[in-house]
């Protein structure tokens, strides 16, 4: 009863410290994968402040958003009979946040649960890259924590009959937002490749589909074209994203 009292405590302290505080989550992910990597222990602990720092000043910025459109959406409506939203991510989180237990009775905790579920089928669908052709893992922790919260709200919009029954709900979102990050930042490797003459990375962003579509476009219209450098003989490749 002892060790289930302490797991219990331990359990409840991360439920309501990191999984229901985005900062703290994502530099719980950075912790981990510092420790994977076998990094030393003052690297470890700088990247994994730096991630924290970083996301809770992303969180003071996006609040400030937030409070400071907010009455000029309100005026705009008093005064024009205009109904308006600003398009940005980071206004849409804050609103996914605030809304997601007064419309559908859940707690925004889970967003977190599902950020953590969606990386493993990220990771898993990268180490078996034989089969899934992945090859990219996506390590931008705040879009992750954007596009959780986005994914969190859409599919119990779409599927309100998974509402019931929070393991389904659970996974369906986690394969579905994990497979997303997976496909998505794969996509970029070709047009990352040829850009940045092989430099080994992709882009794990908003824009993953909207890079490969510009990539084809540039192709088609033969705005992908090599040139020679003047002064190294070096091929150059200009591509327009």
């Amino acid at each position: 009863m002892v060790v289930l009292d302490v797991l219990n405590a331990v359990w409840t302290f991360f439920a309501t410290y990191v999984l229901q505080k985005a900062p703290y989550m994502v530099g719980f992910l950075t912790l981990l994968g510092y420790c994977l990597m076998g990094k030393k222990w003052y690297d470890t602990l700088a990247g994994t402040l730096k991630v924290i720092i970083g996301m809770l000043i992303l969180n003071a910025g996006s609040g400030g958003l937030t409070s400071t459109f907010r009455p000029i959406l309100a005026g705009l409506k008093d005064r024009f009979n205009l109904t308006a939203c600003v398009i940005d991510p980071y206004y849409g989180q804050n609103a996914v946040t605030a809304g997601v237990e007064e419309v559908f009775g859940k707690g925004f905790s889970q967003a977190m649960t599902l950020l953590l579920i969606a990386f493993i089928v990220n990771i898993l669908l990268v180490r078996f890259n034989k089969i899934t052709k992945c090859r990219t893992l996506i390590t931008t922790g705040h879009v992750q924590v954007q596009q959780a919260a986005t994914a969190y709200w859409l599919i119990m919009f779409a599927l309100p009959g998974l509402l019931s029954n929070n393991v389904a709900l659970m996974v369906v979102m986690a394969v579905i937002l994990g497979s997303y990050w997976a496909v998505g930042s794969n996509l970029t490797v070709k047009p990352m490749q040829e850009l940045t003459d092989g430099a080994g990375f992709a882009i794990a962003h908003q824009q993953m589909f909207g890079i490969l579509r510009r990539y084809h476009v540039c192709h088609r219209k033969r705005f992908l074209r090599s040139s020679r450098s003047n002064k190294g003989n070096r091929e150059l490749c200009v591509l327009c994203i």
